[in-house]
């Protein structure tokens, strides 16, 4: 190689896969706007730089959601989440329960391979991922 000349490797990069609902959510990853949830699935993933990310998702009548990520080279992790609506000043005894058995204040966690607010189900994980490997974060 000539002097001054860098060989310069592409750095491997990882993949996000989104199931947020609602789908028309904005995502947002380290402060910068990505495009919606829909906008991402089209796509099927967002590739990123492997490291720590912030991702965040905001929506009308929605609670804004924020979670931390960790993108592995040549890996892609599924963030599947249900954002909770804004809740009323006084909510109903309808509303009390749905927030009851929402379980938000639970993450569920398969290393590399997924995180969310919702439980992971065997027949939505990518090949590989092993559904008993699942830990729960934040649990009481």
């Amino acid at each position: 190689m000539a002097p001054g000349n860098v060989d310069v490797m592409p750095r491997a990069s990882g993949a996000l896969r989104l199931a947020v609902i609602p789908t028309s959510a904005q995502v947002f990853v380290d402060g910068f706007y990505v495009g919606t949830v829909d906008d991402v699935n089209a796509k099927r993933e967002l590739q990123l730089e492997p490291g720590p990310h912030r991702v965040e998702f905001r929506a009308s009548y929605y609670q804004p959601l924020a979670v931390d990520v960790q993108i592995a080279p040549n890996e892609t992790v599924t963030y599947r989440a249900t954002m909770d609506t804004v809740r009323p000043a006084a909510p109903s005894a309808s509303a009390q329960g749905r927030a009851a058995g929402a379980g938000s204040d639970k993450m569920y966690m398969i290393p590399n391979c997924y995180l969310g607010n919702v439980p992971p189900r065997a027949d939505r994980l990518p090949a590989g991922c092993d559904v008993n490997r699942v830990q729960v974060l934040g649990a009481k």
